[in-house]
């Protein structure tokens, strides 16, 4: 599948993402982008965006980047740090390798809104390989 096939089909297909109001932006050899708009569902009861949409965004473009370069990747490892949150706005989550080894692949992934940076982390995802 092509970069631009694994977009359309992870829009389409992971019903995880689209409940959550996760679409995946950009796609491409060296970045993985999604994006959400805030709403009441997103927030937590302090009026921010609730941390685990922030881990779930993380994972789901790590986890489409890693489809995009792989076969049937699962997660393996999430370090993530919050470091602000926001009460509304357009959330980016954006994915870059760090190393793309045969079996195991390692992301950089940054979460922002507008120039403010919410959280940062280090995913790893192990490739399965093909469907037997």
């Amino acid at each position: 599948m092509t970069f631009s096939q694994q977009l359309e089909f992870t829009n389409r297909e992971n019903r995880f993402m689209n409940h959550c109001g996760i679409r995946i932006t950009k796609l491409e050899p060296e970045c993985c982008e999604a994006q959400l708009t805030v709403a009441d569902y997103c927030k937590n009861t302090g009026d921010t965006v609730h941390g685990g949409l922030l881990y779930t965004m993380a994972d789901c473009v790590v986890s489409a980047f890693a489809r995009a370069l792989g076969e049937r990747p699962v997660t393996l490892s999430g370090d993530f740090h919050y470091l602000s949150n926001v009460t509304q706005g357009v959330l980016t989550a954006r994915a870059v390798p760090i190393r793309s080894g045969k079996t195991i692949k390692t992301f950089q992934v940054t979460i922002t809104s507008g120039e403010t940076l919410l959280s940062v982390g280090t995913f790893s995802c192990f490739d399965r390989g093909p469907k037997k």
